[in-house]
C-alpha cells in the first residue's frame, strides 16, 4: 500500500506514467457518472410551455419593419433536439432558419446509419460498456455549392479523442454519403469544387523516439498533433499539412518551447480564408488560411499552398475560437475568456482585430458582459452575414446565440437552444431543455 501510495503521489508530481491514462480514466468515469453536460437548464413540467417553443427559439430586436436576420442560417443539432422537425429520426443533424425566422429546412440525424456509412476508420480509446452511436453528437455544419451539408460530430463521453470525424451529407434527401472517422472536427472550410479545408490531428505518444524532433514537450502522455486536413467531395484526403512543425519551422517557433498545455499545444479550433479585398498585410493573398489556435491565444495566417507562416498575431483576446477575415486587414473572433470579469464569468466577447495596427474593437457585448450570461468559457464561434454587416455569435455552453450589426454592436436577433425533450432518457422531467452545443452559421458565409 505504501508503494502504491508513493508511486501514486511521485506520478502526480512528476506527470511521469500512468499520470495520463489515470487522468483519462477520471475523467471518463466522472463523465459517464456525473450529470449530463449537453442540457443547462430544465423548466418543470409544463404543457403550455410547448407553446412557447417557437416563440422563445427566435426573438427579433428592433421595429417590427426591420425584423429579419442576416442571412439564411443554419443550426447544428443533434440528440434530442429539434425532435418536431425530423420525427422519424427523433432528432435533426441540422435545421435551416429562412430570414424571417422560420425552419425552412431539416435534416435527419441517426447516429446508426452515420456509424455504418463508408469512409475510413482510424479507431479511438472506448471506455468499457459506452456505445458510440450514443455519444455521437453533432459539432458543427457547413454549406457545400449544391446544397449538401458538411457537418463534423464528436463523442459526449467515453472516448479518446473525443473527434469522431467528418461527414457529407446530401442536401436533398438527408443521406449519409461518407462519414471519415478520422478525428477531424470544428466548422469545415468549403471550397471551389468542394475542395474542404478541416481541422484534424494525429496522437503522438510524448517522450517516445517516434516522436517528430519538435516535440520535446514535458508531456509524458499522449500528444495531440494537429493537422490541416484537405478533402475533396468524395471524402478522399488529398493534403496532409502537419501544423505543429509548420510552426517549429516558423520564426514563431519558440512558442512551443514551453506552451501553457504540453499535450494539446496548439488546440487548432478553426480554419478560414483570407477574403479577396485583404490590404494592409504585405505577403498575404486572398486564399491565405486564417487558423485560430486557442491554447496559444493566438492566430496565424498561413499560405495556402506553402502552409508557410505569414503573421502571428496576438491581442488581449484569451482561448478565442473561429477567427474570420472581415475585410482590409481587419479579422472578427470569439474571445471566449479575456473580457475583464472573466473570473467572475463576466462575458464572451466578440472582437475585432485590426493585423495591421494592433488595434482591437469590442462588438459585443457593450457594457463589458456584467450580467446577462453572454459567456462561454470553452466552445463558441461566430459567422459572418453574406454582407458583411452582421455576425452571429453562439455561446455554446450557455445554449444562446445573439446576432449583432458590426457597425454598432446593436442586438437585432437573440436564440435560445430550447427543446422538447417530453420522453428522452434526459434530462429527466420537463417538457423544455435548452442544449449546451448551440453552433449556427450562415448558409454562406463568404468563406469561398
Amino acid at each position: 500500500m505504501l508503494l502504491a501510495f508513493g508511486w501514486g503521489m511521485w506520478s502526480g508530481w512528476s506527470r511521469s506514467f500512468p499520470f495520463d491514462l489515470a487522468r483519462r480514466a477520471v475523467k471518463t468515469a466522472g463523465q459517464l457518472v456525473g450529470p449530463d453536460p449537453r442540457w443547462a437548464r430544465r423548466w418543470a413540467p409544463d404543457p403550455a410551455s410547448l407553446d412557447r417553443l417557437e416563440a422563445g427559439r427566435l426573438r427579433f430586436a428592433g421595429s417590427e419593419g426591420d425584423r429579419g436576420l442576416g442571412g439564411v442560417v443554419l443550426a447544428a443539432g443533434g440528440p434530442g433536439r429539434f425532435r418536431e422537425f425530423c420525427p422519424g429520426a427523433g432528432a435533426c443533424l441540422a435545421v435551416q432558419f429562412s430570414p424571417s425566422g422560420e425552419v425552412a429546412g431539416a435534416w435527419p440525424f441517426d447516429p446508426a446509419v452515420l456509424m455504418a456509412a463508408p469512409g475510413r476508420d482510424l479507431g479511438v480509446e472506448k471506455a468499457p460498456g459506452v456505445d458510440s452511436e450514443d455519444e455521437l453528437e453533432v459539432f458543427a455544419v457547413a454549406p457545400y455549392g449544391n446544397g449538401d451539408l458538411a457537418a463534423t460530430f464528436h463523442y459526449a463521453h467515453g472516448h479518446f479523442p473525443e473527434y469522431a470525424g467528418m461527414a457529407r451529407i446530401d442536401g436533398a434527401s438527408g443521406d449519409v454519403l461518407w462519414f471519415q472517422r478520422d478525428y477531424s472536427h470544428h466548422e469545415p472550410l468549403v471550397g471551389a469544387g468542394d475542395t474542404t479545408w478541416v481541422a484534424g490531428l494525429t496522437l503522438v505518444e510524448g517522450g517516445s523516439s517516434s516522436a517528430p524532433r519538435f516535440l520535446d514537450l514535458p508531456c509524458d502522455g499522449t500528444i495531440r498533433a494537429d493537422m490541416i486536413r484537405v478533402v475533396d467531395g468524395g471524402g478522399r484526403l488529398l493534403d496532409e499539412a502537419p501544423l505543429l512543425e509548420i510552426v517549429a519551422d516558423s520564426p514563431w517557433g519558440l512558442v512551443l518551447q514551453d506552451p501553457p498545455e504540453p499535450c494539446d499545444p496548439l488546440h487548432l479550433n478553426s480554419i478560414s480564408a483570407v477574403r479577396d479585398d485583404v490590404s494592409g498585410l504585405a505577403g498575404v493573398e486572398p486564399g491565405d488560411l486564417v487558423l485560430s489556435l486557442r491554447n496559444l491565444s493566438a492566430f496565424a495566417i498561413v499560405g495556402r499552398q506553402t502552409y508557410n507562416v505569414k503573421r502571428w498575431v496576438r491581442g488581449t483576446f484569451h482561448r478565442q475560437h473561429r477567427v474570420l477575415h472581415l475585410g482590409g486587414s481587419e479579422f472578427v473572433m470569439f474571445d471566449n475568456r479575456s473580457s475583464r470579469e472573466t473570473r467572475l464569468r463576466g462575458a464572451s466577447r466578440v472582437l475585432v482585430v485590426d493585423v495591421a495596427t494592433g488595434e482591437e474593437r469590442v462588438v459585443f457585448p457593450k457594457n463589458g458582459g456584467g450580467g446577462g450570461g453572454w459567456y462561454s468559457g470553452v466552445r463558441g464561434g461566430v459567422s459572418l452575414s453574406p454582407d458583411r454587416t452582421r455576425v452571429l455569435a453562439s455561446y455554446s455552453r450557455v445554449g444562446r446565440a445573439v446576432e449583432i450589426r458590426l457597425e454598432d454592436g446593436a442586438v437585432l436577433a437573440e436564440f435560445d437552444d430550447l427543446h422538447d425533450v417530453r420522453g428522452a432518457p434526459w434530462p429527466p422531467g420537463g417538457a423544455l431543455a435548452r442544449s449546451t452545443s448551440t453552433r449556427l452559421v450562415y448558409r454562406d458565409d463568404g468563406s469561398r
